[in-house]
């Protein structure tokens, strides 16, 4: 089995961050409160006057040019999205077999609606820069044309704990949900880089072994109510926290 050293899973629903604790020590965290995400579009539609008198010659207006473009990468799964709520029998029997600790098939994982984008990074803990150690093939973070090496500011806050007990190393998992989106900021060449990324669903992992992993991720640490997949935990990295054996490596 794989071990995380000072090493983060950044695949947007979930940032596994630890230091030597293998994928088979992760447990389900008390401390996970999801809020549900829901976004949705409404088309308008603007009504004009054709008549002569309110036909105006346009003024041209100028707007600020962006400073950099956003990278956009990875296919949408938003069909993904709708699946996990219309499969409602499907992902039912999933999240019972979560709950009772039975292995599911590649679709019930699929019917759960868990996405990423396909990429890791090494950090230093409570520091903002994260450096990509690796890139799934064929994920949106290779569309995107992240390679390893890169650099990425985390802009996320650390909690009050970790501030005032620094010494002590800690893992977080966060969710988020297949056809959501995420952003990041890339350091490339000097420059800030803004970076846009639609998860997919984990079930489409180009390669076997990382897709088993990200399956047994969930399994330890459960699935979140359908829909409700923002959300952080914090606890102390130990074995004690996460309710493993200090022997159990496999």
């Amino acid at each position: 089995m794989k071990t995380l050293t000072a090493r983060s899973l950044v695949v947007g629903s979930w940032i596994v961050a630890g230091l030597s604790m293998p994928l088979s020590a992760l447990a389900a965290s008390n401390q996970i409160s999801p809020n549900t995400i829901a976004s949705s579009l409404q088309a308008e539609t603007a009504q004009v006057d054709n008549s002569p008198s309110a036909q105006v010659e346009p003024t041209p207006v100028q707007t600020a040019k962006p400073a950099s473009k956003p990278l956009q990468g990875g296919v949408s799964k938003l069909e993904d999205l709708l699946k996990a709520t219309e499969s409602t029998d499907l992902y039912k029997l999933a999240v019972d077999k979560l709950s009772k600790g039975i292995k599911l098939t590649a679709e019930e994982y699929r019917s759960l609606g868990v996405g990423c984008v396909g990429m890791e990074t090494d950090r230093t803990f409570f520091q903002n820069i994260a450096i990509i150690s690796d890139v799934y093939r064929d994920s949106p973070a290779d569309r995107a044309g992240l390679r390893k090496g890169d650099r990425l500011i985390d802009d996320r806050d650390n909690d009050e704990a970790a501030k005032e007990h620094p010494e002590i190393p800690r893992w977080k998992v966060t969710f988020g949900q297949a056809g959501t989106q995420s952003q990041y900021i890339l350091l490339k060449h000097h420059k800030k880089v803004p970076i846009t990324l639609t998860r997919m669903n984990i079930e489409d992992i180009a390669d076997d072994n990382i897709r088993h992993e990200w399956e047994q991720i969930i399994s330890k640490l459960g699935n979140p109510e359908q829909g409700e997949f923002e959300g952080v935990g914090t606890n102390p990295l130990s074995y004690k926290a996460v309710g493993n054996d200090p022997d159990d490596s496999q």
